[in-house]
C-alpha cells in the first residue's frame, strides 16, 4: 500500500500538465478506497456478546448467554461460500478437536452463514468433515462484531459473557495461537461450578492486578471458606469466612502479593466445593 501511495504521487507529479481539480477528485477517492479496505480488515472493540437465540441446523434451539452461564467457551465463525472461509475453518477444526480432549464438551465451535446464502443441506455439504454447529443468518451479529471480512472469527466465554478474541479475515500465521490464547483465558476465567449448595459464583476484575471481587450464591446458610490454589496445586492462601446466609454474598480479596499467573480459588461449605478460575496480570 505504500509503495502504491509513493507510486501515485509521482504519477500525480507528473501530469501536473493536467486540470488540477481531476487529480484532486482522482486522489479523494483513492483515499476513499484506503478507509474502506481498511475498515473491511478491523473488527469493532466489542468486549461484550450479544446475546441471540438460534436453532441451529438440526432443529437445536441455543442461547447464547446461558452457554456461557454454563462455563462453555464458545468458537463463532461467520463464514460465506468463499475459499478463505473453508481454509480458515480446517485450522478451526483442528483446535476445537484439540480442546475437545482438554475441556470434553464445553469448548463449542459454531460456523454461521452470515447472510442466509446457504441453506442447511448446501451449508454442511460445503464445510462436510468440519466438526462444529451449523447456523443461518448471522448478518446482524457480523455487523456487530464488526462488518463484513470473511470469515469473521470471535471467541466468547465466562458469566460476564466477555469478547475475547474478535477479528474480521484470518491468518494461520499469526491467528491460530491469539485464538488458542484467547480460548485459555476465557476457560481460565470461566465459572463452574461443581456442587449444588453453590448456585452461582463469579469474580471481577479477572485479570487481576490488586483486588477482586466475589460474588457466589448461597442456596442455604453455611459456613464459606476460600482457598487460593497456584497452578501446581499448592495452596497459597485459605480464608474462612464464617458462616454466610442464603442468597447472593461478595468478598473482596487483596491480590497485590501474588505473582503473576493462573490461580484457582475453591470454595468449600458444607461438605462440597466448587471452584473459580483467577488470573493474576500486573
Amino acid at each position: 500500500m505504500v509503495n502504491f501511495l509513493k507510486n501515485n504521487w509521482i504519477f500525480n507529479s507528473q501530469i501536473s500538465i493536467f486540470d488540477q481539480h481531476k487529480v484532486k477528485k482522482v486522489k479523494t477517492k483513492l483515499l476513499l478506497l484506503i478507509l474502506l479496505l481498511s475498515f473491511s480488515q478491523v473488527g469493532k472493540s466489542q468486549t461484550v456478546a450479544q446475546d441471540w437465540t438460534k436453532d441451529d441446523c438440526t432443529g437445536v434451539t441455543h442461547n447464547l448467554f446461558s452457554e456461557l452461564d454454563s462455563g462453555n467457551v464458545i468458537m463463532l465463525e461467520f463464514v460465506m461460500q468463499c475459499g478463505t472461509c473453508i481454509a480458515a475453518a480446517a485450522d478451526l477444526n483442528t483446535i476445537y478437536n484439540d480442546y475437545q480432549i482438554s475441556h470434553p464438551g464445553k469448548f463449542k465451535y459454531y460456523m454461521i452463514d452470515y447472510s442466509n446464502g446457504f441453506s442447511c443441506d448446501t451449508m454442511m455439504a460445503w464445510a462436510h468433515g468440519i466438526n462444529c454447529t451449523f447456523f443461518l443468518d448471522g448478518g446482524h451479529e457480523v455487523a456487530y462484531y464488526g462488518g463484513f471480512g470473511m470469515p469473521t472469527i470471535v471467541i466468547l466465554g465466562g458469566v460476564n459473557h466477555s469478547v475475547f478474541y474478535n477479528a474480521l479475515g484470518f491468518n494461520p500465521t499469526f491467528d491460530i495461537q491469539y485464538i488458542r490464547d484467547a480460548i485459555d483465558l476465557a476457560f481460565a476465567t470461566s465459572a463452574i461450578p461443581e456442587k449444588e449448595i453453590f448456585h452461582s459464583l463469579s469474580v471481577f476484575p479477572n485479570p487481576s492486578a490488586e483486588i477482586v471481587t466475589i460474588n457466589y450464591s448461597l442456596k442455604k446458610s453455611s459456613d464459606v471458606t476460600i482457598d487460593v490454589l497456584d497452578v501446581s496445586g499448592r495452596m497459597v492462601l485459605s480464608i474462612p469466612l464464617g458462616e454466610n446466609p442464603a442468597g447472593e454474598n461478595s468478598f473482596h480479596l487483596e491480590t497485590s502479593a501474588l505473582s503473576n499467573g493462573f490461580y484457582n480459588l475453591r470454595f468449600f461449605s458444607d461438605d462440597t466445593s466448587a471452584e473459580l478460575k483467577l488470573v493474576i496480570s500486573k
